[in-house]
């Protein structure tokens, strides 16, 4: 089954509709950032992504022929004509932790910053068709693949060569691990336990953060919190934050009833066993009520009696 999805996944790579670069970076450390990790699209011409989807396909055409697939286990070392794979519909674990990776929609273009480029972790190529079927391409960044300016390293011509003006950045073509229909392939264990296993610690901070969220307010369907928190890596953010806040173990059950009824808020109560509960509701519209009114977010202003949330002024009184 394995060999038959890779062979697939080859037919896939030379008939795909669109190829795009994703530049990924460590978070900034910011207190106030969205997410942990930031996402940068590079910009580039069809010649050029020709050129990353022809990278994409070299190593496709080699697997296939070339490579026997082995069941990934941490035990096993990999030979040189060997590849692990994954079936991810049976490590939900892991599954979970590469949708994590992957679920930063519309990132912004690539801006070459040297802040960015000092925080860079690894890049992926993605070939997608029309149908949005899609498969993932990743590859560890280091040091070596950023050249500083200054270096004499860009040709004027064939004899002369110059100091390079601004930052440039090495594509090779390799990759280290890829996804494809419910599977994963990985090539360098190495760099995928590197890249996976800091992602994977991640999601664990945000679950002990959410569990220590559930263990000061009351949550009825707390493992479903506990589940958000870790999948979305903007609620990874803000449940850091909230943690963090000095007053939250003197929050009460009083507290946010008084904050549902003062900005009117989509957030059930109801009582159980004797207790008051939370109901925490993971829909789009409603999973951040409980972190936001725990991170104080909505405010009333005295002199218009409006109610906003802080982070964004959006009035919640019309």
């Amino acid at each position: 089954m394995p060999q038959e999805v890779l062979e697939e996944l080859d037919s896939f790579a030379a008939n795909a509709d669109s190829t795009n670069v994703l530049m990924v970076a460590e978070g900034d450390g910011e207190a106030d950032s969205d997410v942990p990790y930031e996402v940068q699209r590079l910009s580039m011409k069809s010649q050029l992504g020709e050129r990353f989807r022809k990278i994409v396909q070299g190593n496709l055409t080699n697997e296939v022929v070339e490579h026997r697939l082995v069941e990934y286990t941490t035990s096993y070392k990999l030979d040189r004509q060997e590849l692990f794979y994954v079936d991810l519909d049976e490590a939900e674990d892991l599954a979970s932790t590469l949708n994590f990776i992957e679920s930063v929609t519309d990132p912004e273009v690539f801006s070459r910053s040297d802040d960015f480029a000092s925080r860079m972790s690894f890049y992926s190529i993605v070939l997608q068709d029309v149908d949005g079927d899609k498969a993932t391409f990743y590859r560890k960044h280091t040091s070596r693949n950023a050249l500083s300016r200054g270096l004499l390293t860009r040709a004027v011509d064939q004899d002369t060569f110059d100091e390079l003006e601004s930052q440039a950045y090495l594509f090779d073509e390799k990759v280290d691990f890829f996804t494809w229909s419910n599977y994963l392939f990985i090539r360098s264990e190495y760099n995928f336990r590197l890249v996976f296993d800091r992602f994977e610690k991640i999601q664990q901070e945000a679950s002990e953060n959410a569990k220590k969220v559930a263990d000061t307010i009351p949550i009825w369907n707390d493992e479903k919190f506990i589940q958000a928190c870790q999948d979305q890596p903007q609620m990874v953010s803000k449940v850091s934050q909230v943690v963090e806040q000095p007053y939250l173990n003197d929050v009460g059950m009083d507290d946010v009833k008084r904050t549902v009824d003062e900005f009117d808020l989509d957030l059930k109560i109801q009582e159980i066993d004797g207790q008051e509960q939370i109901v925490f509701d993971p829909s789009v519209e409603n999973r951040w009520i409980i972190l936001k009114m725990l991170d104080d977010d909505y405010l009333g202003s005295v002199m218009t009696d409006r109610k906003y949330e802080a982070n964004s002024k959006r009035s919640l009184s019309g």
